[in-house]
Parts: structure tokens; sequence; C-alpha cells
């Protein structure tokens, strides 16, 4: 399979990169799955720092390091650019496209040029005032540990999206798009994105209902599952977060700072009375582990920090 066929979307979780995608995918040109995270398998490849094992990584990484150089007249890198591609064969077939969309790409933002200089990368964003609210709305966390998992997507993300746009500023085959932009101008917008991957548009990719490409575990709940999910959507736009809740989103907001907001082009906010946000510099010091946590001790004297946003 050819590297321009790939066409990337990364951006934080919750930026709204299931509509992009279901906008993208919605013809007989480009196919797609739910997010097949391939990158995010072959970091061991891509970037090994990435890994926690339980082996040791660093060790494993500098031993293949050691072998490579054995035979310097070997083209490790061509190897495997082709051992990816070929995990992309089963989408491609007679398609133009096909659409990685795996928001957590952002962790291989600078690898994925290197690796695949002629491949198109679509870089999403949505004011993280409105990422934020939307994790803890979608997945209905109640706590600092629930919300653990995304602690890089929040902290570490957008200033690496931001690094990785300010790079790439002349790359033809990079294109920054905004969520808000995508919304409220659904149309143009798409039109837009379609010029620049010389596919033609016509009104029809706007009505995406249909659209089962990007359908599985994985993704948008509401956008890729049942009507449950969906009549959940309007319930969990409506909801109000609580005084503590938002006082974290506003100690959030503090922490990306009115510099930063503005440079990655959003106008929003922090609030400087808004005063310690115990929760979020807890939050600030978690390591997420993926596993189950009621395996995990937890010291009694930081326990009151994991308990519901509104108890602390």
């Amino acid at each position: 399979m050819r590297e321009e066929k790939l066409i990337f979307i990364i951006s934080q979780p919750r930026a709204g990169s299931t509509f992009l995608q279901r906008l993208l995918s919605n013809n007989e040109l480009v196919n797609t799955a739910s997010e097949p995270w391939i990158l995010l398998h072959c970091a061991t490849i891509l970037k090994p720092e990435l890994l926690n094992a339980t082996y040791s990584s660093t060790l494993t990484d500098w031993a293949f390091n050691e072998y490579k150089k054995r035979f310097v007249n070997f083209d490790f890198q061509k190897v495997e650019k082709e051992y990816i591609l070929s995990l992309y064969q089963p989408l491609a077939q007679e398609y133009t496209y096909i659409i990685d969309k795996t928001p957590r790409y952002w962790e291989l933002i600078n690898e994925i040029p290197i690796l695949f200089p002629k491949a198109k990368i679509i870089v999403l964003k949505r004011n993280p005032d409105a990422v934020l609210t939307s994790m803890i709305r979608t997945w209905q966390l109640q706590s600092v540990k629930d919300l653990s998992r995304f602690q890089r997507d929040l902290l570490i993300a957008p200033r690496e999206i931001q690094g990785f746009l300010d790079k790439n500023s002349k790359n033809e085959n990079v294109l920054e798009v905004r969520y808000e932009d995508l919304k409220q101008n659904t149309a143009d917008q798409t039109e837009a994105i379609y010029n620049w991957l010389a596919l033609p548009f016509n009104q029809g990719v706007l009505d995406v209902e249909k659209n089962d490409k990007t359908k599985g575990v994985f993704g948008d709940p509401y956008q890729n599952s049942n009507d449950t999910y969906k009549k959940m959507s309007s319930i969990n736009s409506e909801m109000n977060l609580s005084t503590k809740q938002n006082k974290f989103v506003k100690a959030y907001l503090n922490f990306l700072g009115k510099p930063f907001l503005s440079r990655y082009g959003y106008t929003c906010k922090g609030d400087k009375k808004v005063g310690i946000s115990f929760a979020f510099e807890y939050f600030k010091t978690l390591r997420h582990k993926d596993h189950h946590w009621k395996n995990e001790k937890v010291n009694p004297i930081k326990s009151r920090f994991l308990e519901l946003f509104d108890r602390i």
C-alpha cells in the first residue's frame, strides 16, 4: 500500500474527531475504521519511550538498537514502514484514501511525518474548556481518579499539538481544522477539506447518519452506538457541572494560561479568583496505571482527593 493513501486525524479525545471522520468518509473513495490505534500498537518502533511494560522496555530498545548497529547497510526503517503499511492494507483495496482517526496519535504527532512524509495529517482543535467538560459529561466522570486516564490528553496534548502546527505551518500535507468552525459552517468547511484532498464534493456527504464505516467500540459513543447513547447525548449536553467541577475546569484553563490559549486560537479565559483547586493540583501529580484501580492501595491521606469532585 502507498503511504499517499493515508489520512491521519489527530486531536485530543472528545474534540469532535468522529464527526469529522464521518464527513470525510461518507463517499465511495474513502474508507475508514472506528479507531484502529495501529501506530500506537507499533510504538515500540516509533517511540519506545511511550511504553511502560512489565519487561524493561528501556533495555529492549537499547538491545534492539545495538542489534541494528551491526547492520549499518540494512534499511530497518524501510522494513518497519512496509510492515506498518501492510496493517492498513485490508482497509485500502480500491479506495483513494483511508482514514486512521485515532486521537491519541498526538503522542506520535512528530514521528508520523518522518515515517510517512507523503501522508495527509488533519489536526483538529477544540476549545480545551469544551474538551474537558465533554470528558466529564460523556463518561459521567465523578472523581479525579476517573479523569486520570485523560491526564496526558489534557495537560500535555494541547502544547504538543500547537508545537507541531508551528513547526509544520508550511507543510502542504498538514491541515489545521477547528471543531467550532466545522460545526458552525459544516458545508463550507467540509468542502474546503474535500478540495484540499482533491476529492469531489457534493451536499450528500453531509448526511452522515447512514455512514457505518466509523461504527465500532472506540470513538464517539453518541455517534457510533445505539439510540440510547443518542438520547443520553441530549441529556448530558444539558447537565450543569457542579461548583467544584467548574472550579476544576477553571483551574485547568489557568494551568494552560491566557497566552497559550490565545496562541491556540481561543479566547477562553481562566479565572484568577478561582483560588486553589486541590482536586486539580492532585490531578497533576497522578500517574494513571492501565489496570483496575480497585486493585491499587491508595494512601489514606490522599484518598480524599479521589472522592467525587463535589466532595472536595
